[in-house]
């Protein structure tokens, strides 16, 4: 697929986008992370287009001067979705502001460009388009509040309790969450404090410590994992168990010669260690990919592992069709659909209750 050079922007330091592990107490992220590739993928790809062809529709709206993507839009309901929202969101009176610019913190060098922004006589709407498949809440979203934080600053005399709303389409639904000018100005003082510090270390990472680094629920993303201070740590901790017997030869343990208390540490521990091997395998694939040699592993691939690309699906249903081939299967509503259905109880008793282990969140005995 093409690049749309148009969307091709300068990002500072840290952008907006990346604020919420700094927010949640990791400020070395920006450091760890410096350095690393941005490395893309078919989907990133497919939300850059999307986002393109709802940048254009907007404009024509608006009679600004724009040019159409040459590529099908990989989302076009996501994209009907989100231009329909942003006008019915839109005053009479009010003032669309597409792709914009904002500075949120001018002196921490801290900017980004924003989707959409609506002013309207009595409210801001600051709106986002996410096409990707993890659910992103609009409630403290602490991307969108710095781009609100970031308008509002360009405003004058704007009253503490004016009404700032936070608007994310995802998923085919629209999700908001309303806070205030004020709570904006308390946001940007913690803002400045923890990204402070942040661009301190960024400017020279050997600052880090591991009082820098913060476990948190952003770590699964972080491209620095193999090389966090505290991720190294917390695995030692996690996994610091007495599996063996010492006066017995060593030998794997089992599962079901361990104790309770020790079954219960290895599956808390389970989520990051799990999710550290999968970054070492994901570290191991870009190395072979970049063409370097590693003894004892390869790339390889196996039936089922192609991915489809998505921006392609319009021509596929269109070669199907004129086939006369249904490009779709059809399946049975899911359960909890048809529960609000009100579908008799006697049509859906499972013929297996599924049971799932949930981990209680919290720090281990």
């Amino acid at each position: 697929m093409k690049k749309n050079n148009n969307l091709e922007r300068e990002h500072s330091w840290v952008s907006p986008s990346g604020l919420a592990p700094v927010m949640l107490g990791c400020v070395a992220k920006p450091a760890l992370e410096k350095g690393f590739p941005n490395r893309t993928n078919k989907a990133a790809e497919a939300g850059t287009l999307s986002h393109a062809h709802m940048e254009h529709r907007l404009k024509l709206i608006l009679n600004l001067p724009t040019e159409e993507p040459k590529d099908i839009c990989p989302h076009p309901d996501l994209v009907d979705l989100f231009v329909r929202t942003v006008l019915d969101y839109k005053d009479k009176d009010g003032v669309l502001h597409v792709e914009t610019k904002v500075d949120v913190v001018t002196d921490l060098d801290i900017s980004g460009h924003v989707d959409v922004i609506i002013h309207n006589t009595d409210s801001i709407y600051v709106c986002d388009l996410k096409t990707g498949l993890h659910t992103v809440e609009a409630e403290n979203n602490y991307q969108l509040m710095a781009y609100a934080l970031g308008f509002i600053k360009t405003l004058q005399n704007l009253p503490k309790e004016f009404i700032v709303v936070l608007v994310i389409v995802q998923n085919n639904k629209v999700d908001w969450w309303a806070t205030t000018v004020e709570e904006l100005y308390i946001f940007e003082k913690e803002l400045t404090e923890k990204a402070a510090r942040a661009k301190i270390l960024y400017s020279d990472e050997k600052l880090v410590t591991i009082e820098d680094c913060k476990i948190n629920y952003y770590c699964k993303w972080c491209r620095a994992k193999l090389d966090c201070p505290i991720v190294k740590v917390e695995i030692q901790k996690e996994l610091n168990l007495s599996f063996v017997d010492e006066s017995l030869p060593v030998i794997p343990p089992k599962a079901i010669n361990l104790s309770n208390d020790v079954l219960v540490r290895v599956a808390k521990a389970s989520s990051l260690v799990e999710s550290f091997i999968e970054e070492c395998k994901e570290e191991l694939k870009n190395r072979l990919s970049d063409g370097q040699i590693i003894e004892g592993v390869e790339l390889g691939s196996k039936k089922g592992s192609r991915k489809w690309d998505l921006t392609k699906q319009k021509e596929i249903e269109y070669f199907l069709e004129s086939n006369g081939i249904e490009p779709y299967k059809k399946s049975l509503i899911g359960f909890t659909e048809l529960k609000k259905l009100n579908v008799p109880d006697d049509l859906m008793e499972p013929i297996e209750e599924i049971k799932m282990l949930k981990i209680n969140k919290g720090k281990n005995k």
